[in-house]
């Protein structure tokens, strides 16, 4: 399902499952209330302007991967596989994302053992504002729950349960990230940073990090 640059489209009770692909959106969507399950390739792949909201997106070869400007809501992104980055979310432009569960998501390559950001990857020059979302049982070999290597603010958030085979269970910074009245609890990596691995710029209010493990180094 393609809608071109330039088209503007409102989407309402759709469901596709076992396709080679989900949605690729270049124009401007408007997508509400559906089902993108078991598909083959991403379930959305956005360049344009997209917007979703109680819509669930599982069981994929990735769950969103976009390069345009998204805002997701009251929605459940889980179960999703990427062999390289974003198991549930790839990002190289600008989401907003609120009260959404981002659950059970995996980003990893068995051929070269590499992948990054299990729940979210957001890449060097994206930005990701997390509002009252919940990231948890997800997996990577960076960066279980979320890698960052932009720019990323979560709000009354909560990661849980995240792991990662080397660094960085909960978040694997690189970029700048900052995290208000947030939750980083029960996630673990084999090797640094059980909650968060940090190598980039990073700012704390009002937060609680605790009972993440790792292997080698300070769970923190």
């Amino acid at each position: 399902f393609t809608i071109a640059n330039g088209a503007t489209t409102a989407i309402d009770g759709l469901e596709i499952r076992g396709a080679a692909g989900g949605v690729n959106n270049a124009g401007n969507l408007t997508f509400a209330n559906d089902l993108l399950d078991a598909n083959t390739g991403a379930g959305l792949a956005n360049s344009g302007t997209l917007s979703v909201s109680d819509s669930t997106i599982s069981g994929n070869g990735g769950g969103i991967v976009n390069s345009g400007t998204v805002s997701i809501s009251n929605s459940t992104i889980s179960g999703n596989n990427h062999s390289s980055n974003g198991g549930g979310i790839s990002n190289s432009g600008t989401i907003n994302i609120t009260n959404c569960t981002i659950a059970n998501n995996n980003a990893a390559n068995k051929n070269n053992g590499t992948g990054n950001g299990g729940g979210i990857y957001n890449g060097g020059s994206a930005v990701i504002t997390l509002t009252g979302a919940t990231v948890t049982g997800n997996s990577a070999v960076s960066g279980g729950g979320i890698f960052n290597g932009g720019t990323l603010t979560a709000t009354n958030s909560t990661l849980s349960g995240n792991t990662a085979q080397t660094g960085g269970g909960g978040i694997l910074n690189t970029g700048t990230l900052t995290l208000a009245n947030s939750t980083i609890t029960g996630d673990s990596a084999q090797k640094s940073g059980g909650g968060i691995a940090n190598s980039g710029s990073l700012a704390l209010t009002a937060s609680t990090i605790s009972n993440d493990t790792s292997q080698r180094s300070a769970a923190a």
